[in-house]
């Protein structure tokens, strides 16, 4: 995924971080809708032409803070499995990792992702693409618990623990530790293959 032009230079760089930094703070805080091109320019304290060449539209802004957004959460998965040689424990701290995540500006940016997939469909595209890394992090934590599930049962297992944790965070309720250890048992069951997936 190749959203921005690669800075040549170190200033260029930090350049770059700051307008993207600065137009995820207005994603976060204020929606996708006040994210303009001349305010945003405006807040960096630099020329239009100069932000556009580094982002040449808000909709190339946005998708670069959402895959990186995205990219965070598939590190922060990949850091819980390195870390942890039992893999329903890195399971259920996965979960509880991304419960945190999403539930606070991770979720404001992803929300924005649902909110795009309505209207443009390169960011239907991010999101397939997002989703296809995402299930592909969480493939080999199944297989460690189940090694005798075929290929298209991991990958609709991966599905459905993906659509618990979504579908769990929104729920009003969802923050407390009670419902987020219910939620990381009902993930590791689905994982083991305890609970009928309808293959």
């Amino acid at each position: 995924m190749n959203l921005v032009r690669a800075p040549k230079t170190t200033k260029g760089n930090r350049t770059r971080e700051r307008v993207f930094d600065e137009a995820r703070r207005i994603i976060v805080e204020q929606g996708f809708d006040a994210l303009a091109m001349r305010d945003l320019a405006q807040r960096c304290d630099m020329q239009l032409g100069n932000l556009q060449y580094y982002f040449a539209t808000r909709d190339s802004v946005a998708m670069a803070v959402i895959a990186a957004e995205a990219e965070r959460d598939i590190s922060a998965v990949n850091d819980v499995m390195q870390s942890h040689d039992d893999p329903q424990l890195a399971l259920t701290l996965i979960v509880h990792s991304l419960f945190a995540r999403w539930r606070g500006e991770s979720g404001l940016i992803f929300a924005t992702l649902t909110y795009l997939c309505l209207h443009k469909p390169e960011f239907v595209d991010l999101k397939r693409q997002i989703y296809a890394t995402f299930y592909k992090s969480l493939e080999s934590v199944i297989r460690s618990l189940d090694t005798k599930a075929a290929p298209a049962e991991v990958r609709l297992r991966v599905a459905l623990i993906t659509a618990v944790i979504d579908g769990s965070v929104h729920q009003i309720t969802g923050g407390s530790k009670t419902f987020v250890n219910g939620v990381a048992a009902t993930v590791v069951e689905i994982a083991c293959g305890r609970v009928r997936s309808g293959s």
